[in-house]
């Protein structure tokens, strides 16, 4: 087996692996046929050290625009990421303020046009309920917040 440009820690790797191999009591050719299919991966932004400095003596630029690169394409991910999370936040606001608001406004428009009183009744209990659900998770926050700055205070 030959290891062309592999550090010695990587040669005696594949020796130790070939070795063990053979304690299996498989044939020269089961054994080439094992060693033929090893195969390194590396999965990152970036390739492995050993890959960029080989590209490092083809060009000497290039590892600094590989990283350069690397980190371009990082920034543009976390930007997008940046917009989908505003876009979820805002979508979200004006769904719960439709919740909210919307059950209200018809509890009070219903009687103008003469609407049934069951469903006057359904549209203030809806709005009672969106309105009873979001004190309680307003008031659970405050307490939470106000618990987090006391253990805050107690570390410092």
């Amino acid at each position: 087996m030959e290891s062309g440009g592999e550090s010695p820690k990587q040669a005696d790797a594949e020796h130790q692996v070939v070795d063990d191999l053979k304690h299996l009591e498989v044939d020269e050719r089961q054994l080439k046929a094992l060693i033929a299919h090893v195969e390194k991966h590396y999965q990152g932004p970036v390739p492995d050290p050993d890959a960029m400095r080989k590209y490092g003596e083809i060009d000497k630029s290039f590892p600094n625009r590989m990283m350069t690169m690397a980190e371009k394409d990082q920034d543009s991910s976390i930007k997008v990421d940046e917009r989908i999370s505003k876009a979820e936040a805002g979508s979200f606001t004006i769904v719960s303020i439709g919740v909210t608001v919307l059950p209200w406004v018809y509890s009070l428009l219903a009687p103008l046009v003469h609407a049934p009183a069951s469903t006057i009744v359904i549209g203030t209990a809806a709005g009672c309920l969106t309105a009873g659900a979001q004190l309680i998770r307003a008031i659970i926050g405050i307490r939470k917040d106000e618990k987090d700055k006391g253990d805050e205070s107690k570390k410092e």
